[in-house]
């Protein structure tokens, strides 16, 4: 009786509705047909039926909906119509009213045994129902106890010990299915599911090699770099540290870390006193690249330039990458930039990588045989673990990042001439002072033209000019032209020091705080003072 379709139309249906005592199995367009209310019934039958005759009280259809709202319950009753017809023909053939009587009183004998045979039936549907109901429940548990067998069986009993919820956090996908683990399946998923459980034994080690090194560099080194950290300030353009491990002192100290020895002290000693060469070797070669920048220009070419050019405000670096236009010290922390110089950025090689084969090298990774540079790149690398550094290819070269922004300097000059002001003038002054200009460049529609702007408005709109001529762009506004504009709002963020690459702009204090005193375990004094010298201006 109990089948996937209905048995008056033999439509499959997902919804069907069973009547144990009419013995059969309707859709609900068929019941409604089927099942009829007593005044709706194709004739009029004897009342005296009602008891005996199979019925339901099913919910209302749309058309009832719409009907009286205060429907009686039995209203709702609707008798099959079949078996009315069929009892009610064989009363009518009695005359007799005392066969009648003997007639209904068979009837119901038989309606009880036909009721409580159709109680059983619900109660076996309903244990079936439950059973069925409990094997779906299951089913996940046994399929993950059945590829755990499988597995152990490859030999792999130790890892799963060790990551008890692997299937159930990697291969849920596996778990869900609607039937039974077999053998064909296990060959089909089995190279997927070991290739997914070796990257995760590669990754669990890795955090267990990153949270040991952090956790003894953290002890035994950052303390030292903390306090030259803020020896040297208001300077806050410093080697990340990360960078400080990387130098040639620190790889023999993180290789007998990642191997559970003892650190000679001497060792230790030795490699302490060398971060402030370290710091100063840094900060000496990032300068020399961003001069190198600026004598390859053509402003520049066969000049002597000196460090002081970086800070005039006619030096403005141009990023190919993102097209932001760069002061310095600002363009120190420019991400595109800093990514060029870090070693734990890889771009070329990772981002043309596709997601197999990023898995496919992840699984070849030996952990336990990285170098002490790999371990670094792993424990303060940009993910979780600095795959990426750890997988990818050399970075771009930091020439190939930025430029000596021309136009920007060509605008810059004529714009200190007409403020009389000599071109060596230094960006802090320049902010300090925030002069306003009117604009004559060509640069600026007709609309714009005269307008007078903020110099960094200014400098803002402009473009290389065909004619390569730069002279009168732009002349000094007055006090009457200035007195009612609206200030122009330069724009400040905080960019953390310490963590050159990962690390984006803070645009409240707030934040930066909470960074450095959490995430770079200093102190709160020591995270304030560290809070005031890290701001810097963003040229549009």
């Amino acid at each position: 009786m109990l089948t996937d379709y209905c048995h008056a139309c033999l439509r499959g249906d997902k919804l069907l509705f069973t009547y144990m005592e009419a013995r059969t199995q309707l859709c609900r367009q068929c019941s409604c047909e089927e099942f009829k209310r007593w005044n709706h019934l194709p004739k009029q039958i004897d009342e005296s039926l009602a008891d005996i005759i199979p019925a339901t009280a099913q919910s209302l259809t749309a058309k009832e909906r719409k009907e009286h709202t205060r429907l009686k319950r039995a209203e709702r009753t609707r008798f099959y119509v079949k078996i009315a017809l069929k009892l009610d023909e064989e009363l009518r053939k009695i005359r007799s009213k005392k066969k009648k009587a003997i007639w209904l009183a068979e009837k119901q004998a038989e309606w009880k045994e036909i009721e409580e045979h159709a109680a059983a039936c619900e109660r076996y549907v309903h244990r079936q129902a439950q059973k069925r109901k409990k094997w779906k429940r299951d089913l996940p548990y046994r399929r993950e106890d059945s590829i755990r067998e499988k597995l152990i069986e490859q030999g792999w009993e130790e890892e799963l010990q060790l990551s008890p919820y692997f299937l159930k956090e990697t291969c849920w996908h596996l778990l869900r299915k609607s039937q039974e683990f077999t053998e064909q399946e296990w060959d089909e998923i089995k190279s997927s599911v070991i290739g997914g459980l070796q990257r995760h034994r590669v990754i669990r080690i890795l955090r267990r090699k990153k949270a040991r090194l952090t956790e003894q560099v953290g002890l035994l080194i950052r303390p030292a770099y903390r306090v030259h950290v803020l020896s040297q300030l208001p300077n806050t353009i410093i080697p990340s540290f990360g960078d400080l491990l990387m130098t040639q002192d620190f790889p023999p100290i993180v290789e007998l870390i990642s191997r559970g020895q003892d650190i000679p002290i001497a060792m230790l000693d030795a490699a302490l006193r060398k971060i402030p060469e370290i710091f100063t070797n840094w900060r000496k070669d990032l300068d020399e690249t961003l001069l190198d920048i600026v004598r390859q220009s053509s402003i520049y070419s066969g000049q002597d330039v000196s460090k002081e050019t970086l800070r005039y405000a006619t030096t403005l670096f141009l990023c190919t990458q993102c097209s932001d236009s760069l002061a310095y010290p600002a363009v120190v922390f420019h991400g595109c930039f800093m990514k060029s110089r870090s070693q734990f950025h890889r771009t070329s090689e990772y981002n043309d990588m596709s997601y197999n084969q990023r898995q496919a090298i992840l699984s070849a990774v030996d952990p336990e045989t990285l170098s002490a540079t790999d371990l670094v790149r792993v424990a303060y690398g940009e993910s979780d673990v600095g795959l990426n550094a750890l997988l990818g290819g050399p970075p771009s070269a930091p020439y190939d990042v930025l430029q000596f922004h021309n136009t920007r300097y060509h605008h810059m000059t004529a714009l200190l001439d007409c403020l009389s002001m000599p071109r060596t003038t230094s960006l802090s002054a320049l902010l300090e002072l925030d002069p306003y200009v009117k604009c004559h460049c060509q640069c600026f529609g007709e609309e714009n033209r005269r307008r007078v702007k903020s110099w960094i408005e200014a400098i803002a709109g402009c473009e290389p000019h065909p004619s390569g001529i730069y002279d009168n762009c732009f002349s000094p506004a007055n006090e009457r032209e200035t007195r009612y504009l609206v200030r122009y709002n330069i724009h400040f963020s905080k960019r953390c020091p310490l963590c050159h690459v990962s690390i984006g702009y803070f645009h409240r204090s707030v934040e930066l705080f909470d960074h450095i005193r959490f995430n770079e375990s200093f102190l709160v004094d020591e995270a304030e003072s560290l809070l005031v010298n890290c701001e810097q201006c963003y040229l549009p």
